[in-house]
């Protein structure tokens, strides 16, 4: 027969050992948890900057375009202010000439 107060100890360390190991697998699981909880969050977050960066690109997309029509419109301006100096230049010289002659 077993001596009553060794199967006791026995027990109670079990018992202790069981209550640590549910301890540890509570702060496991709450750890769990909020490691889940912090990467749905992340996961939003990073959602949220994929859709500013579309966003962002679209912006620049247009911008370029923008500066592609400008930059058209400007050398057309240009072209125009260079004929329009080419006639006055003209103009010009057969003032002079028709004043000389």
């Amino acid at each position: 027969m077993a001596d009553k107060s060794t199967s006791r100890d026995h027990i109670e360390d079990l018992m202790t050992e069981l209550t640590r190991t549910r301890h540890v697998l509570r702060n496991m699981t709450d750890t769990a948890h909020r490691l889940h909880n912090d990467a749905e969050t992340h996961k939003a977050e990073v959602e949220e900057l994929r859709y500013q960066l579309a966003l962002a690109r679209e912006e620049a997309n247009q911008a370029y375009k923008r500066a592609d029509m400008y930059r058209a419109q400007h050398a057309a301006l240009g072209e125009r202010f260079a004929e329009m100096c080419a006639i006055q230049g003209d103009l010009m010289r057969k003032l002079e000439e028709a004043g000389l002659g």
